[in-house]
């Protein structure tokens, strides 16, 4: 999470949230890495970009944590 309380990113991956049915993950402005599965999954319309928030997240239909070695790895929260 960034100083404007917006989510970011993990240590490891990039993060995409299904919300209503579409796959969104935060956009650079909001302070994280561009990542290469990211940014190839956004070129090919896969995803698209907006900024998320915790409230975002504790309603997302799924979460996962992405990158080019581990690709889609599925996040459970935890409160």
């Amino acid at each position: 999470m960034n100083e404007r309380g917006e989510i970011t990113e993990s240590t490891i991956a990039n993060l995409v949230v299904r919300l209503d049915g579409a796959l969104w993950t935060p956009p650079l402005g909001s302070g994280l890495l561009p990542g290469v599965l990211r940014a190839d999954l956004l070129a090919r319309g896969e995803i698209r970009q907006r900024v998320l928030t915790s409230h975002d997240l504790a309603r997302a239909e799924e979460v996962w944590l992405i990158n080019s070695v581990r690709r889609w790895r599925r996040a459970v929260l935890v409160a």
